[in-house]
């Protein structure tokens, strides 16, 4: 008999099993794309049982994945949609969607037609949700909030406890706000919801009521037709094949993350006394940098003041504060009779040359001190220029003037004549009168 070599004998297995293997790659792209793609519209309001996940942007969630379980037992790959519509009745009508859900017994559609419902994927429980204050002690004669989205649970809620009254809202905002107010006595959720919507910190007065919860079906439905109860069969075989240990595990895997995060205004209640205190410091952190550099201002500003209407050496008024002063002066006093008197002293140019600039600053300080000191506040003198001085007194009589040469005169002749001077006075003078 004639023998192969076993060279021989290992190319052809290796070529069967390329063979094999290709075969095999064949028939499992054709089952995948044999396989039909279902549309199921979903809610995205309802975390952690349905969401968009950030990093990814999928919709994810316990009906998530319960539903792509089932529907790949069932042999379908299924595509998620976020219902557009207001309300889940509403998205019955779209024929868009092959499948919606969640559902928790079969309801009408918005136009009236009839739904077939599959079997149960989960039981999920509703609780109610009150003010901390708040007690109920029954779910009878109650009124109750809901979502507006949740208008299809609300019909199942109706049916179970007729005597419930059921009111809709928009937001969850505008659930808690007519809470708040009285307008409603509790809301209702799913529980798996609210184990996310009251980790915001501003809902921190609401609690859950656990003495009212009640269990519901999580079913996906559609309109009843001949196609959609085939679909319904199909999805009923996947669903037959969970076990309770998978939908625990879904349900362990999102009930215990946390979902929920802070967003501004959760971050402004947390930290809003802070905030305000931080505030209140800025605040007068500015207010005292602001007044710290009026104070400068005006501190400068009167400097500068001082610099135009004041003589540096002497004290007395420049002849720009002087005019100033004249005209306040005889506003304020109009029933009173004034004169002017210009003043210098003779020679004072050789004062400064011989006894020197200081000397003759001094004579000029020692004078301007003596005349300021009788004065009175209804009087002025200023400083003209050099050794010019102008004063504004009242018409004084025969006792003033003696006063005025003794105080004034008599002091500055002195200290002029020990250093052989004498003044010059008065060169000018005349009379204001009230009327002029």
């Amino acid at each position: 008999m004639k023998t192969f070599p076993k060279i021989n004998i290992i190319v052809l297995l290796l070529i069967s099993l390329m063979i094999a293997s290709m075969f095999n790659g064949a028939v499992l792209a054709t089952d995948l794309s044999d396989k039909e793609t279902i549309i199921v519209g979903v809610p995205s309001d309802r975390c952690p049982l349905f969401y968009t996940d950030d990093s990814s942007k999928n919709i994810v969630g316990i009906g998530i994945d319960l539903m792509s379980l089932a529907a790949e037992n069932a042999g379908y790959n299924v595509n998620f949609k976020i219902i557009e519509e207001s309300s889940l009745k509403d998205a019955l009508d779209n024929p868009n969607y092959d499948l919606v859900m969640p559902f928790g017994s079969s309801i009408k559609s918005t136009s009236g037609q009839p739904s077939i419902i599959s079997d149960n994927l989960m039981t999920t429980p509703f609780t109610l949700v009150t003010l901390s204050s708040g007690y109920i002690q029954s779910l009878e004669q109650i009124k109750v909030g809901m979502l507006q989205s949740m208008a299809g649970v609300a019909d199942t809620v109706h049916t179970l406890y007729p005597s419930m009254n059921l009111v809709l809202y928009e937001t969850m905002p505008d659930c808690v706000n007519a809470l708040r107010k009285g307008d409603v006595d509790a809301l209702l959720y799913n529980s798996y919801v609210w184990s996310y919507v009251l980790q915001k910190p501003s809902y921190s007065d609401l609690e859950v009521q656990p003495t009212t919860m009640f269990s519901m079906d999580f079913r996906v439905g559609a309109v009843d037709t001949p196609k959609s109860q085939e679909l319904i069969n199909q999805i009923n075989l996947g669903i037959s094949k969970i076990n309770d240990n998978q939908r625990q595990a879904i349900i362990l895997d999102y009930t215990s993350r946390r979902l929920y995060k802070n967003d501004f205004f959760d971050y402004l209640y947390i930290y809003g006394n802070l905030i305000i205190i931080f505030g209140l410091l800025l605040v007068f952190i500015i207010l005292h940098f602001v007044s710290k550099q009026y104070a400068i201002r005006k501190e400068q500003d009167e400097q500068i003041r001082q610099l135009i209407e004041y003589d540096a050496l002497t004290g007395t008024l420049s002849l720009d504060g002087f005019r100033k002063k004249v005209k306040t002066l005889l506003r304020e006093n109009p029933t009173l009779t004034y004169l002017i008197s210009y003043n210098n002293i003779k020679n004072f140019k050789f004062i400064n040359d011989k006894m020197g600039m200081n000397s003759g600053d001094e004579l000029l300080v020692f004078w301007a001190d003596k005349t300021m000191n009788y004065l009175s506040e209804k009087e002025a003198v200023a400083r003209i220029g050099a050794d010019h001085f102008a004063v504004l007194a009242l018409v004084p009589d025969d006792n003033n003037l003696f006063n005025q040469e003794k105080t004034v005169f008599e002091p500055v002749k002195k200290l002029l004549y020990k250093s052989g001077y004498r003044l010059y006075s008065p060169v000018m003078q005349w009379c204001i009168r009230s009327n002029k």
